[in-house]
């Protein structure tokens, strides 16, 4: 069963009518994710790391902020390479 931050997921997602998943089902998002079968790695990593969360609204904000940090640290590296 899907929790409120992961249906808040599906609802914000940009371009996820692009996604081989019914956001309308979560059940069978949740299948699909776990059979690494979105064809979206960043979608597959934030639905897990929301489920993770659970209902904690802070937590999960709190792994957004964390992700968010260390995308930005590997952005920089590449940024600065010759």
């Amino acid at each position: 069963m899907a929790n409120a931050n992961q249906l808040a997921l599906l609802k914000a997602y940009p371009n996820i009518d692009l996604l081989p998943i019914d956001p309308a089902d979560p059940e069978s998002v949740d299948a699909l994710v776990a059979e690494d079968a979105t064809g979206d790695t960043l979608f597959a990593f934030l639905w897990r790391e929301l489920g993770d969360a659970g209902e904690d609204r802070r937590e999960a904000s709190a792994m957004l902020a964390l992700a968010i940090n260390d995308i930005a640290i590997v952005k920089a590296a590449i940024d600065g390479l010759p």
